[in-house]
């Protein structure tokens, strides 16, 4: 029987950690990762898999968490890449066949030291051709499937399973994805499981869980949540615990056991195993416990979602789903500005003020004769889907452009849209799009006649032959979107073009299919405040004939009740009745009206910076002058840049603000000093400096990176040391450069040990200088009894906020 027979029979038993199974048995002194004992202690591996075995595994995992191109070249070991990842898959294969039961060989894929959602000098196409190479050569050697494990961000996440696309087609993949989250269900690019499920549900995975991070319980409210809504087998993979402050994880065999078959009777799991931490017995009493337990009954049915940092699903919201259409260079003269001028600041603010009003998905155009669509979308599009916690739509007429922005935002996005104006090769491409990306495709009711498809009975014909073409080749119903096309009313020569229109929307709906209109499109050539009144009757009348998504200007909606019953009648004459006559009637009784607009309060510079701070977008150009006319730089950093990153910090904290969005406000901070900058060597101003590195035996930057951007756009001078960094090499630049703070970062195990060796060579030093510890590898309590007692002057921080928190009070 193959994997996806067996986990429909039984729930599979995983292995557990290999890392810390690795750590009993020897010191880790290497700087390289455990993946090289494959080549130097291959019989310690197999001693390791064949443990597992014996208690009770069904899948051991190859020791090539770390065998990938892109890890091996920041260690200048690119040429190891083929023998780390054949041995690994030897030694494994080598136990398994001493027993006298189908042991499964998956191969281990760990998600990268790089996160491509919050910057990377890795492309797209660069991390999936990696991935390529490593498992190209994993199922040549003869695993069964691989796990992508551990993963913390989505773009790195999908360009792997892409990449996993690319090796073996349409079929089913043998695959499973697993992800990391933190204590607010949050993987590090912002993502909950709910929209990491919508992201990846268009592939044919074995399964989908969760793994490391925490121990079971703290699993409980995300494996629950992804049983429900999952048409995949679930998968969870904790830690055994949370590690002591010797680093030791101290949670038991039998509650480690109870918690997850206490999930499993529950019918929230179907592949359960141990991460970090957990031993033989671990899986021997977790083997034991679920021997009997059925698995999770697996919901095949899939429904419609869309997804960036949120996920929207079928019945989350009243219909319509109310898709804003400002940020489109065609439709928005100020947004055609600030792509001109690289305004990226102005744009986030703009796409933020959009998601702030109610926008449900956020409708996105580059396209500018003048200009490059392809260059435009590079330069921007990441921005704003880092920023943006709402689905994202890319209006274009270009197939290149919508696989870029599938590939940039790593969302779930609505490719807007296609049409059989040339054929039916574009549409053909978006199906490929969908079944790489989980592109949903729209597609607007033109076909290759000049006619334009203004009546009814032509654009149900146009709606029938698609509707056959794309279920035909494979587009699933539920991704599938039509544009029955809106025209303006006031210079169609088919006066009865948006009456079609309606009738049109209904029909489809009518027959199971999704609809989307531009609804600004029938107004277009009248007078503002006649257009705001017709266009709420238009999507009105629309949204009672089921209507699915309303392209809309979301801060000019004017609710229907709200429209006297006079112009109500008039802008339902002339759409139902097609009396385009009386559009002279509507804009003589709209003239004699005053627009009602949003008052807003007129605020003072410093309110303003501080706004634009903590929103992440802002132009603060004008606003940095004009403070500099009352106040010196250092009090405008003072008093209003760090009061307001610590606003930010909170909202962190509170599990209120996203990665990304910390590091948009870090932006507008920093820029805000670089403004500040030239005035302030004209003044006596204290800058207070950070040494940082990444210590020994340890070549992971993510978390060192963003401590150095928050802690510069709290106005530190940053001295970034690098990756693997000796603890002499610290002392001695400690010594040279004379920081206010050392800040030391570590995600492995022995990172541990490297930072008690820089506490007494800080100590034999005599220095006193404090140092700001935080990383995967530590706790409080490690800080506190292991390092605190050696060197006095030491400090826990459990992410980079706290760790700006720590040094702003020392300060003090």
């Amino acid at each position: 029987m193959n994997v996806f027979d067996i986990i429909k029979e039984k729930i599979l038993i995983f292995d557990g950690a290999m890392g810390t199974e690795i750590a009993k048995y020897r010191k880790g002194d290497s700087e390289l990762p455990n993946d090289f004992l494959n080549l130097k202690e291959p019989e310690l591996i197999e001693k390791i898999h064949s443990q597992y075995i014996e208690s009770g595994a069904d899948v051991i995992e190859t020791n090539t968490f770390n065998s990938n191109p892109i890890v091996l070249s920041k260690l200048s070991k690119e040429s190891y890449l083929d023998d780390l990842n054949k041995k690994a898959v030897g030694i494994a294969k080598f136990a398994a066949k001493k027993y006298n039961r189908k042991i499964f060989i998956c191969a281990s894929i760990g998600p990268l030291d790089i996160s491509l959602s919050l910057g990377s000098k890795y492309s797209f196409d660069e991390v999936k051709n990696a991935y390529i190479k490593q498992l190209e050569i994993l199922f040549k050697s003869g695993v069964d499937f691989a796990i992508f494990e551990t993963s913390h961000d989505m773009i790195n996440l999908k360009a792997g399973i892409c990449g996993a696309y690319e090796i073996f087609g349409k079929n089913k993949l043998p695959v499973i994805a697993s992800v990391t989250l933190d204590s607010n269900g949050l993987i590090l690019s912002g993502q909950d499981i709910k929209s990491v499920y919508s992201n990846l549900s268009h592939f044919d995975l074995i399964a989908l869980g969760i793994n490391c991070s925490t121990g079971p319980l703290e699993m409980r409210d995300f494996i629950k949540t992804l049983s429900e809504i999952s048409h995949f087998p679930t998968f969870i993979m904790p830690n055994a615990g949370f590690p002591d402050e010797n680093g030791n994880y101290n949670l038991s065999e039998m509650d480690f056991a109870r918690t997850i078959k206490d999930y499993s009777i529950k019918g929230y799991v179907n592949i359960a195993g141990g991460c970090c931490g957990t031993d033989p017995k671990h899986i021997k009493a977790l083997s034991l416990s679920l021997s009997n337990i059925k698995p999770r009954i697996v919901n095949k049915e899939k429904r419609f979602s869309v997804s960036n940092k949120i996920a929207i699903f079928e019945d989350d919201i009243e219909k319509p789903f109310l898709v804003a259409e400002r940020l489109n260079t065609l439709g928005s003269k100020k947004f055609k500005e600030m792509v001109i001028n690289s305004d990226l600041n102005g744009i986030i603010s703009l796409a933020k003020e959009q998601q702030k009003k109610g926008a449900h998905i956020l409708d996105i155009s580059f396209i500018n004769p003048e200009r490059n669509e392809l260059d435009d979308i590079k330069k921007n599009l990441p921005a704003i889907a880092s920023n943006i916690r709402i689905p994202l739509m890319i209006d274009s007429t270009n197939i290149k452009s919508f696989e870029l922005a599938a590939k940039l935002s790593g969302a779930k996005i609505i490719l807007n849209s296609v049409n059989f104006e040339n054929g039916n090769d574009n549409s053909l491409k978006a199906i490929e799009l969908n079944r790489k990306y989980g592109s949903l495709v729209t597609f607007g009711l033109i076909d290759e006649s000049k006619s334009i498809a203004f009546d009814f009975e032509k654009k149900m014909k146009i709606f029938e032959r698609a509707k056959d073409f794309f279920l035909k080749n494979g587009l699933p119903k539920e991704d599938l979107i039509f544009d029955p096309l809106v025209f303006p009313i006031a210079s169609s020569s088919y006066n009865k073009s948006a009456l079609d229109t309606l009738k049109t929307v209904e029909e489809i709906n009518r027959n199971g299919f999704k609809t989307i209109l531009g609804i600004s499109n029938v107004s277009f050539g009248l007078n503002p405040l006649s257009r705001k009144y017709l266009n709420s009757v238009f999507l009105y009348l629309a949204i009672k004939r089921g209507l699915t998504f309303a392209i809309v200007n979301i801060l000019e909606k004017i609710p229907y009740a709200l429209i006297d019953k006079e112009i109500r009648d008039i802008c339902e004459e002339i759409i139902l009745e097609g009396k385009t006559e009386m559009i002279k009637t509507l804009n003589e009784k709209t003239s004699l009206k005053k627009e009602i607009k949003e008052t807003s309060i007129i605020k003072k510079e410093e309110e303003m910076l501080k706004d634009f701070i903590i929103n992440g977008g802002g132009e603060i150009e004008s606003v940095i002058n004009l403070l500099l006319k009352k106040y010196a730089p250092g009090e405008i950093i003072n008093s209003i840049i760090i009061p307001a990153m610590n606003t930010v910090g909170e909202k962190f904290s509170k599990g209120e603000y996203i990665v990304t969005e910390v590091l948009s406000s870090a932006s507008v901070s920093q820029r805000a000093i670089d403004l500040l900058k030239p005035h302030i060597k004209k003044v006596s101003f204290k800058k207070y400096k950070l040494l940082i590195a990444t210590v020994k035996g340890d070549v992971h930057d993510i978390g060192k990176n963003l401590v150095s951007i928050i802690f510069e756009s709290n106005g530190y001078d940053i001295i970034d040391l690098g990756t693997k960094v000796d603890p002499e090499v610290i002392v001695d630049k400690a010594i040279s450069t004379k920081p206010d703070f050392i800040g030391l970062s570590g995600l492995l195990a022995r990172s541990s040990e490297y930072m008690i060796e820089t506490a007494v060579k800080l100590k034999e030093k005599n220095l006193s200088i404090p140092l700001i510890l935080g990383g995967a590898a530590l706790s409080k309590n490690f800080v506190n009894i292991k390092i605190k007692t050696i060197y006095k002057n030491s400090f826990y921080a459990k992410d980079a906020i706290e760790g700006v928190r720590i040094a702003n009070t020392i300060k003090k």
